[in-house]
């Protein structure tokens, strides 16, 4: 089963336990649940990977083989022996390219949404958790669309961790749980509700000399 699948599955779950009186969910009725959602979608997502969870440099060997479409997590820089923290992550193209080094610069198109499906930040229309089926070689950035340069030690745990195992060029979904995101409470100036699941579609245009 696709991880998103599981997303939409998950999210009805919730809303349906709930035991709200109108038919239609009220989206702050959601946000009441928003710890409970996000906290179930993890804890599916490490059951859908398995034994697919990566750590060290030497995984990636076993990331590069990872076949497209299938669940993987690696372990962010945040872990812990006793509380171990993943990004989970879907290959939707593979290639030949390079690995970015933790020091170094790349360029990105990246799309991301929160479970609902709603989008709070991206440079391009890309996918977003509610969808159900991917193909790498659709919903492609257009020609007015521009990537964004950055370091990849200073974003977030969860992007820092997957973008040292990508190569240039590739396309992956990456599924960022709360604790390898923006935390139970983000930091001031940070609009990301507390606890949320982020996921993006991320395309590593190119490591930048």
């Amino acid at each position: 089963m696709r991880p998103l699948k599981y997303i939409i599955g998950i999210l009805g779950f919730v809303l349906m336990g709930a035991m709200f009186s109108c038919s239609e969910v009220e989206e702050e009725n959601l946000y009441d649940h928003w710890q409970e959602l996000n906290e179930a979608i993890c804890d599916s997502l490490l059951r859908e990977a398995g034994s697919n969870l990566f750590s060290t440099p030497s995984d990636t060997a076993k990331v590069d083989a990872m076949p497209i479409g299938e669940l993987f997590g690696i372990q962010t820089r945040v872990s812990s022996t006793k509380e171990r923290r993943y990004v989970f992550c879907e290959k939707l193209t593979s290639t030949d390219g390079r690995h970015p080094l933790y020091t170094d610069k790349v360029s990105a198109y990246y799309c991301g949404s929160y479970l609902t499906g709603d989008v709070f930040d991206s440079n391009f229309s890309g996918y977003v958790a509610t969808d159900t089926d991917f193909d790498g070689n659709a919903k492609l950035p257009e020609v007015y669309d521009t990537p964004t340069t950055f370091s990849v030690n200073g974003v977030i745990e969860g992007w820092i961790a997957a973008l040292q195992y990508m190569r240039e060029g590739e396309r992956w979904m990456l599924y960022v749980p709360y604790q390898s995101g923006y935390g139970a409470k983000p930091a001031t100036g940070i609009t990301v509700p507390g606890y949320s699941t982020l996921i993006f579609d991320v395309i590593l245009s190119e490591i930048v000399e």
